[in-house]
């Protein structure tokens, strides 16, 4: 059997409640995107016991898979081939490690005919214990809302943490529906500090939290009463409304804070002259916008470059042009 696995990139939009006065924690928003997308070959037509072909840290996270799977299935290893054709950058706010490690984990219960449930295979691979977008989006494209977690003494989690370093269960599903057709999405990424790894994570959760409730109360109440029905009604005004306050509340103004100054000022920028949906997808760097037209779209990314332009000591710059995904992850037999 010889198979290749694409999966799409996700956009994280904002964390909801990391006070937990009510004794539920993160909640979260995201979108399935086409583009930068992950590509993976497996087969089992091989006289070798273990192929991997690609980026050495990979190799490194797939071992570790590997050893649990084995063990939870008790399987005793057989000859496969695993090769890496296309990766997302990791660090860059896209969800490259959770997405990589469902494509390994699709790709070996496919090579050795057993399954998993979306939920037992995020728990497999340790991921959704704060934000449920990345393994939602895997299975379903579109766009996810997600209820996060039970929050105290003997609930789903005592304190806060980001996904790579939480235990928790995945969050909890609440709302998955299908983006617009007509959108069309632009990732600005800056060539500054990457977005944090697992022990920045750590420490920034640990420093920020508990958010004020105040700031939670207001996030919830934009989401519920402006982004949520502009999502619905395809109105991208409703959406850019709520996205800009969350963008200076809550967790989501930390994270901003948190990365080059550049990524603020673009993200404002864009906002003030475009009135569209625009933020940092998770720790970022990597900005998005949300248009409803391609002529909008491009009209964002020659401003951007106009900006950057005129701005001193500017760093590099790349754009990926995209649309939203509604379908999740792609197997193609070869």
């Amino acid at each position: 059997m010889k198979f290749q696995i694409s999966t799409p990139a996700r956009i994280h939009l904002s964390l909801i409640d990391l006070n937990g006065s009510l004794d539920r924690v993160d909640g979260g928003l995201g979108i399935c995107v086409n583009n930068p997308q992950l590509k993976i070959e497996f087969s089992d037509e091989t006289s070798d016991l273990f192929v991997f072909s690609g980026p050495q840290q990979h190799k490194n996270y797939f071992e570790e898979f590997a050893i649990k799977f084995y063990e939870k299935f008790n399987i005793v290893p057989k000859p496969i081939a695993v090769k890496i054709q296309k990766f997302v950058a990791e660090h860059q706010g896209l969800g490259s490690k959770t997405q990589f490690l469902l494509t390994i984990a699709k790709g070996m219960c496919m090579l050795y005919e057993t399954e998993m449930t979306p939920h037992q295979m995020a728990v497999l691979i340790g991921r959704g214990g704060t934000s449920g977008i990345g393994y939602q989006t895997f299975f379903n494209g579109g766009f996810v809302f997600d209820l996060g977690h039970s929050f105290g003494k003997g609930k789903d989690k005592q304190s806060f943490l980001p996904s790579s370093a939480s235990a928790s269960p995945p969050a909890l599903p609440f709302y998955l529906n299908k983006c617009p057709t007509n959108w069309r999405i632009l990732l600005i990424q800056l060539n500054v500090k990457q977005g944090a790894n697992k022990e920045e994570e750590i420490n920034i959760f640990q420093k920020y939290t508990p958010l004020k409730l105040s700031d939670v109360e207001k996030i919830s109440h934009r989401i519920l009463m402006q982004f949520l029905p502009g999502f619905i009604e395809n109105n991208i005004s409703l959406m850019a409304q709520s996205l800009h306050f969350i963008n200076n509340h809550g967790f989501k103004k930390v994270e901003i804070s948190l990365q080059n100054s550049l990524v603020s000022i673009l993200i404002e920028k864009i906002y003030q002259k475009f009135s569209v949906p625009v933020g940092m997808s998770s720790f970022g760097p990597t900005i998005f916008t949300i248009c409803d037209s391609k002529s909008l779209m491009i009209s964002i990314k020659s401003y951007v470059q106009h900006v950057l332009e005129n701005e001193l000591n500017s760093p590099e710059c790349s754009f990926i042009e995209t649309k939203p995904n509604n379908n999740g992850h792609k197997i193609e037999f070869l």
